[in-house]
């Protein structure tokens, strides 16, 4: 079936966005792991001393071994704990490639210098993941519809962070409630799953509490037997932190006290909003949305109608699950201009997120009606109808998806794509169509 062997498509398609995999994407699910997540699971842990992390449906490795360099520079207080940290997919490809440890640099076009001059080594065009993160990290073939977990044999209980980002879109409700209703026994007392930035739990799960936390969100699993018992005293232990890199540069002096007679201070020049526009997108495909989200902000405050960032606004909401901001976004941009195919495409979106995919279909016909030629909406119609039980008509929009992809021009980013270029995409839709039983 298609959605069995979706994990075997050579990149990972959002919700939001379609994206290769790369190191440390989606950096808020980072940020909070360090700044939240792991400090609270090491003061828990604290007399077992151990810690269990597990990523499914891993590809080609880049997620785990961002994990592994993360408590490396971090957490050094974990040198002598027993460690551990799983990859998992059911591509075999995919699973050599990781071993191997190879990648090239678009692969790291996120990744802080601090980690590419510590973590990994040169190899002409190449660079190789450094010994000692590869060895934190074992890897091992799982069908997340047909494998055994949880299972102290292969590592998938007691386990205290999975991350299962951008794997399930394509399962049907039910196989999807069945895998997550599995992760919720695969996971200790309070432990935690990261999902995909475009991925929500609602009604799929009650299991779990949504966490928000450093412009992401993720969730807790819930333990209901002491939801019933009355909060236990704090702990006397110290808190425990990250450990945070030295700065780059010093710190600045403290500013010196204002004149007797101050001066009044001069109005901040305007700034070039449509270069700043430009940045915010490039942020947003980078999935750095709080930097994009201040980004969109500025623009508001100086240019209200501004139609991009309200849409840019309006997606990072979506990705956040603040749904009714979200569709907010979209009337007061149509209420600017009402024949904006992106808003629409928005609106789709918001639809399908909330399994509302009839809705879903309106909506990106609607923006199909005002652009025939816009790529995504046509694209994710093809993943709405193959959930409807509709293969012809999923069919139908893969084929038109790749007929627009193949007129584009050779180094096109497609738009709303997440930064995906023609190439890639082109590679991602044939897989896609060989899946449902037709190859254009």
């Amino acid at each position: 079936k298609y959605g069995e062997s979706r994990q075997e498509q050579k990149k990972l398609l959002g919700l939001l966005t379609v994206g290769e995999t790369y190191f440390f994407r989606y950096l808020a699910h980072f940020d909070a792991l360090i700044h939240h997540v792991l400090p609270e699971l090491i003061e828990r842990n604290r007399t077992r001393r151990s810690l269990r992390i597990w990523s499914a449906g891993c590809s080609t490795g880049e997620e785990p071994y961002t994990l592994a360099m993360l408590l490396r520079e971090h957490f050094p207080q974990l040198a002598d704990w027993d460690v551990q940290i799983l990859g998992t997919d059911i591509n075999k490809v995919a699973l050599r490639r990781a071993r191997e440890g190879c990648y090239g640099p678009r692969a790291l076009r996120v990744t802080d210098a601090v980690y590419r001059e510590k973590y990994f080594q040169r190899a002409s065009s190449a660079y190789l993941v450094d010994n000692r993160i590869r060895d934190m990290v074992r890897f091992a073939y799982l069908n997340l519809q047909t494998g055994a977990f949880p299972s102290a044999d292969n590592g998938t209980s007691d386990v205290d962070i999975l991350f299962c980002r951008n794997v399930m879109i394509y399962f049907r409700l039910g196989t999807t409630r069945r895998i997550v209703e599995k992760f919720s026994r695969c996971l200790s007392p309070g432990g935690f799953l990261f999902l995909g930035h475009a991925e929500t739990l609602i009604n799929i799960s009650g299991r779990f509490h949504r966490q928000h936390q450093a412009g992401g969100f993720y969730y807790q699993l819930r333990d209901e037997e002491a939801e019933d018992k009355p909060p236990s005293p704090p702990c006397p232990a110290p808190p425990v932190t990250a450990v945070r890199p030295p700065p780059r540069s010093p710190q600045l002096s403290p500013p010196a006290p204002p004149p007797a007679d101050p001066i009044p201070a001069a109005v901040p020049p305007v700034p070039d909003l449509q270069e700043l526009f430009v940045r915010a997108e490039q942020e947003f495909n980078r999935e750095n949305f709080r930097t994009a989200s201040q980004s969109y902000d500025t623009i508001l405050r100086h240019m209200p109608r501004h139609v991009g960032a309200m849409v840019g606004k309006g997606f990072i909401l979506a990705n956040e699950g603040r749904y009714e901001l979200a569709l907010e976004a979209c009337m007061q941009a149509l209420a600017v201009d009402d024949l904006r195919p992106d808003v629409y495409f928005l609106r789709g979106l918001i639809c399908e997120l909330q399994n509302d995919l009839e809705g879903a279909v309106s909506e990106y016909r609607k923006s199909l009606l005002l652009d025939m030629a816009f790529i995504m909406p046509h694209y994710n119609l093809s993943k709405v109808f193959w959930r409807l039980g509709r293969p012809r008509d999923a069919r139908r929009e893969l084929n038109n998806t790749v007929r627009l992809l193949e007129k584009a021009a050779d180094e096109a980013i497609i738009p709303h794509s997440g930064g995906l270029s023609r190439a890639v995409f082109l590679e991602v839709c044939r897989d896609d169509a060989g899946q449902l039983g037709t190859q254009p």
